[in-house]
């Protein structure tokens, strides 16, 4: 799996990643079964992995990658930053938690306790489509259903109707740092839909593995 930013582009294999930012060297960092990488709208690189069958959650601005303390769950299905690097999201036996994210100089340095959103539990993966929504895949649908940080005004089949999405397995859910956030979704087929206000829009391009 693959993260790219500006200046920065992060890959995840089972056991290690490597950071690899523009005109500087390479950093690689040890785990064991990471997740999809992120990179917030500051470059900041958050990387999820797990140990000893609990989650961790690792940061780096820069070289240097810091352990943040303060997420004590099993091991995580996604993970997701909010647009203004404020709050984190996460997915986790189906259910949804929400928590903030300490800081200190704009370095990331603890998570919050995480809270459970009284959401659907089915939901296999997480994202921010704005600062106070949530958008996740629900896989008994399946479908894709959306849900405030304070656990109210929850939309089935999200944007408008199911018919919006019709005959898709969907697999990957992708969601851009930014306020308003673009939104994509790949399906079990290799296609990519993209979210275009109130409808999904296939994107002319075929045979995708993977979105990030």
């Amino acid at each position: 799996m693959v993260a790219a930013g500006q200046e920065k582009v992060v890959g995840v294999w089972r056991d290690f990643a490597r950071i690899t930012e523009t005109k500087k060297s390479t950093v690689t960092v040890r785990g064991f079964a990471f997740g999809r990488p992120v990179i917030d709208i500051d470059g900041g690189v958050w990387l999820v992995d797990q140990t000893r069958g609990r989650a961790r959650v690792r940061f780096s601005q820069g070289e240097a990658v810091r352990l943040l303390p303060g997420l004590d769950l099993p091991a995580l299905t996604s993970f997701a930053i909010s647009p203004d690097g404020a709050r984190y999201a996460v997915t986790v036996g189906g259910s949804i938690y929400v928590g903030q994210v300490q800081r200190r100089d704009r370095q990331a340095v603890a998570l919050t306790k995480p809270r459970r959103l009284p959401s659907k539990p089915n939901a296999s993966e997480v994202v921010w489509v704005s600062g106070v929504r949530l958008a996740y895949l629900d896989r008994a649908t399946p479908s894709v259903q959306s849900v405030r940080i304070d656990g109210t005004g929850e939309i089935g089949s999200w944007p408008g109707g199911g018919q919006l999405l019709p005959k898709v397995n969907p697999v990957s859910l992708f969601a851009t740092p930014a306020a308003d956030a673009e939104v994509y979704l790949l399906d079990d087929a290799g296609d990519l839909w993209v979210l275009d206000r109130t409808r999904w829009v296939r994107a002319p391009i075929e045979d995708v593995t993977g979105i990030g």
